[in-house]
């Protein structure tokens, strides 16, 4: 059979489903902080909190992460087939997305945080999530390894690479470090800590579905057809 898909549509989707889940959790935290509810009904709304790990807005970010690894799969399988010289970068591309995918929901970036703040000697600063430091670094190294190959990219998709890489990294770290600093200051119990939270998971999922978007784009043009075969 052939598989046939819009990159549009996805797109439209994928953001639509965003937007739910922003109004969603402005109204379920306002609810939670401002409305005498009963503690199954908090519980309930809790899931809707974009911060929380156990959540239905978690649950939707690794999928997408994983969404994009399976498609960056996808692209270094075709790639290998070709013998292309830049198989390896969509293969680490892959490799990087499963892992953010996973980290998503295990949260194994917060393993550097307290080592980071003892060497440091960080409290209540603006780098209070000290896994930052290390993410930073990591970010830089990416940049430097995966930069030749993104300027042989076709230039419409390297643009989009560019965008979606840019929110999603601006939301992880830059966005995440103004939030921090908000808590040390304000506290949790502050209403402004929910538009915070709106403004950097909302950068994240919008980062990582314009990259969907991009490689669904990308696909189409070197895989005009996926042809999948059913056999025992």
């Amino acid at each position: 059979m052939t598989i046939r898909v819009s990159a549009r549509a996805v797109f439209r989707v994928l953001a639509s489903i965003v937007f739910a889940l922003i109004i969603a959790h402005i109204l379920s935290q306002s609810a939670i902080r401002y409305l005498p509810l009963r503690w199954a009904a908090g519980e309930l709304l809790s899931r809707l909190d974009l911060e929380q790990e156990i959540s239905v807005p978690t649950w939707f970010s690794q999928s997408i992460l994983l969404l994009a690894a399976a498609i960056l799969a996808l692209i270094a399988s075709q790639s290998r087939i070709r013998k292309e010289s830049d198989r390896n970068h969509w293969t680490g591309l892959a490799l990087i997305f499963l892992y953010l995918s996973i980290d998503e929901g295990a949260s194994l970036h917060e393993i550097a945080v307290l080592p980071m703040r003892r060497m440091l000697g960080i409290h209540n600063s603006f780098l209070v999530l000290s896994w930052i430091i290390p993410a930073a670094i990591l970010v830089i190294v990416f940049v430097i390894v995966y930069l030749r190959f993104w300027w042989r990219l076709p230039r419409p998709i390297r643009f989009r690479f560019a965008v979606a890489g840019a929110t999603y990294v601006g939301g992880a770290l830059i966005v995440e470090a103004f939030s921090s600093a908000f808590v040390a200051r304000y506290g949790m119990d502050h209403f402004g800590l929910i538009l915070m939270r709106v403004w950097e998971e909302g950068m994240e999922m919008a980062g990582v579905c314009m990259f969907i978007d991009a490689l669904l784009l990308h696909a189409g043009q070197i895989m005009p057809a996926v042809q999948v075969r059913l056999s025992r």
